[in-house]
């Protein structure tokens, strides 16, 4: 919808906008009114803070982003005895279920957690965060010590050569970044977003079909400037 927006007559902006954040309001409705009955309130989500607790641990450097086990160690303890405090104070007496009281109490809890963290560090480990924890969002899907082996290597291998062409791709169209915005802005949008909570490589995976496409881009310059080292009436031109 937006993309139908922003390509159609400026006349249009506003007519398209509204239908676009109309569509959108419909979309996520039913789930409004679903947290609404499982919760009391209408929330988008009922553990985000969870995720933004855990991001605020990576931020200070009291986990790694590398999502390893022993990482996991002093989460996992924190998860079962936050949910164990949280039981002894659900209300038998409430129309919301027990399980949906204990989660909510939780999540409570850790957004006054991460919020408390990020105040005492202040900018202190953004310079870190911002290079560090975008390396590491950006990274292969697989990551993690339980993998290895030289299956592990060569899928490694196959995300260096994709993340290599999608750089070529996007330099060889750069004349085109404004035009081509659609295909790069859910990359910056999934960046921004998940920095400011817990980063690990999944959460960028909705971007990677999108980048496939400056991925060809590049693959079909590099096919053309191969075919014209071979034969310089093979060389053909590459639009993005």
């Amino acid at each position: 919808i937006l993309i139908a927006t922003f390509r159609s007559k400026p006349a249009l902006w506003a007519t398209r906008t509204l239908l676009a954040i109309t569509a959108a309001v419909l979309l996520i409705a039913p789930w409004l009114r679903s947290t609404r009955e499982l919760s009391g309130a209408p929330r988008l989500a009922l553990s985000g803070n969870y995720t933004m607790w855990q991001g605020a641990l990576q931020y200070t450097g009291r986990i790694s982003y590398r999502e390893t086990y022993e990482d996991w160690k002093p989460v996992g303890a924190d998860w079962a005895a936050r949910y164990g405090a949280a039981a002894a104070r659900v209300d038998p007496t409430s129309p919301v279920p027990p399980t949906i009281q204990e989660e909510a109490l939780t999540d409570a809890e850790w957004g006054n957690e991460a919020v408390r963290v990020f105040r005492e560090a202040g900018l202190k480990y953004l310079p870190r965060h911002l290079l560090v924890g975008t390396r590491y969002l950006w990274g292969s899907s697989d990551s993690g010590l339980w993998l290895h082996g030289w299956k592990h290597r060569i899928s490694r291998l196959q995300y260096v050569v994709y993340a290599a062409l999608i750089l070529f791709g996007m330099v060889m169209s750069r004349r085109r970044w404004a035009a081509l915005w659609p295909v790069w802005a859910m990359a910056v949008y999934l960046t921004v977003v998940h920095l400011a909570m817990f980063v690990s490589p999944r959460y960028t995976l909705p971007a990677h079909p999108l980048l496939l496409l400056p991925a060809g881009v590049g693959a079909c310059h590099l096919a053309a400037l191969a075919a014209g080292a071979i034969h310089p009436k093979w060389r053909s031109r590459c639009e993005p």
